[in-house]
């Protein structure tokens, strides 16, 4: 497999070495028990995320232009639900 970066490839999480990614956690997670993710970006491209409490669960994969459009989804609220 070769590690030619492609913005729309998304990452094959059942390849992937997980343990060698650079794993990070969001800020707001408080470490108090909360459900926290973590994500990390693939050397080829793409993103990956996973539980961080259950870190040999299941991972998705994310291409490129995938996570910008949720993370641009994200910023602008348009994932808000009414409360």
């Amino acid at each position: 497999m070769s590690d030619a970066y492609t913005p729309d490839l998304r990452p094959n999480v059942d390849t992937l070495d997980l343990g060698g990614l650079p794993w990070r956690t969001a800020r707001a997670s408080s470490g108090q028990g909360g459900n926290c993710v973590e994500v990390s970006p693939c050397r080829s491209g793409g993103v990956v995320v996973r539980h961080s409490k259950n870190p040999e669960g299941p991972v998705l994969g994310f291409s490129d232009n995938e996570w910008d459009a949720f993370i641009n989804g994200a910023e602008s609220g348009e994932f808000r639900f009414p409360r």
